[in-house]
């Protein structure tokens, strides 16, 4: 499948270039990593669906989305930048609208009290915005 292909079937919108870049020592410019490329991880690293994949920046939340649908794993995508971790929460709206009947999904709005983290999270996949 194509770029937009897994675009669409996953209902997420993570291809869009990047407008504009943070000042910050940290910061690492927005590269979506290839569908491709992760067709070959698939390939060569199979998971389990007990597993759980930790995304250290997330950016929009393409890699989690794929595992949890691929695999059907615990995905948890963390990231530093507000603007694409809210991108990551539409996907996460989406991606829920389409794939509900694959997961049991849950939308924890009490975090920001209980941890440091912002959390939207379903049974396979957690978005966390780290401060």
């Amino acid at each position: 499948m194509n770029e937009q292909q897994y675009e669409q079937l996953l209902q997420i919108e993570t291809a869009k270039p990047q407008q504009g870049f943070p000042s910050s020592a940290e910061y690492h410019r927005y590269e979506p990593t290839p569908y491709e490329a992760l067709d070959l991880l698939r390939d060569a690293y199979p998971l389990e669906s007990t597993d759980t994949i930790v995304d250290f920046g997330s950016g929009k939340g393409r890699l989690p989305f794929y595992l949890a649908y691929t695999f059907r794993v615990r995905a948890i995508g963390i990231e530093m930048d507000g603007g694409f971790h809210e991108e990551a929460l539409q996907n996460w709206m989406s991606y829920t609208k389409k794939h509900r009947n694959r997961e049991v999904f849950n939308w924890n709005k009490d975090s920001r009290r209980n941890s440091r983290f912002h959390r939207m999270r379903i049974d396979s996949t957690s978005l966390i915005r780290s401060p």
